[in-house]
């Protein structure tokens, strides 16, 4: 019988996660980390130059939006040598980064917030810190107020930061 070489599994979760255990590993991860975020991000913006205001409400849209948030943020923990938790929130992810990181990307979001004070950031990162999770399953909800301003202002903010690092 030859030897089989297995690269992978049809079962997602029974593949094996990278081991990080050298400074490489930690920015091999961030590095596809941040490939995937701008993956993420193109997908939501393709429909964003659409011209029509509703898109910016649009679930797929948001989602793509928000998912690439968590992966941008994930990049910036690894590039600091840090293993990111399994986690989707923003609020936690983003209290990981150092201060000194919080404050430039808060900073970057000033012009998207109805009130530029740190406290109103604070409440917006929280609202929506688990956005990827519910607006998976926006549809099970009567109904929901979305700051989609916010998801985009922390969007490009995060966008610029990862451009800032890769040059």
């Amino acid at each position: 019988m030859a030897n089989v070489h297995v690269i992978g599994y049809a079962q997602l979760d029974k593949n094996e996660r990278r081991l990080l255990s050298s400074p490489d590993d930690y920015s091999a991860l961030a590095r596809d980390a941040e490939k995937d975020g701008n993956d993420f991000f193109q997908v939501g913006m393709r429909y964003l130059d659409s011209r029509d205001s509703r898109v910016l409400l649009n679930s797929a849209v948001l989602v793509n939006l928000v998912f690439a948030c968590e992966l941008f943020l994930k990049s910036l923990i690894y590039r600091a040598g840090k293993a990111s938790p399994r986690e989707h929130n923003l609020m936690r992810l983003y209290k990981k980064l150092s201060k000194a990181e919080q404050d430039e990307i808060y900073s970057k979001c000033l012009q998207f917030l109805r009130r530029p004070e740190r406290s109103e950031f604070d409440l917006c990162l929280k609202e929506i810190g688990d956005a990827f999770n519910v607006l998976r399953y926006k549809y099970e909800y009567r109904g929901m107020v979305i700051e989609a301003r916010f998801i985009l202002g922390f969007t490009f903010a995060l966008k610029e930061k990862m451009e800032q690092q890769s040059n």
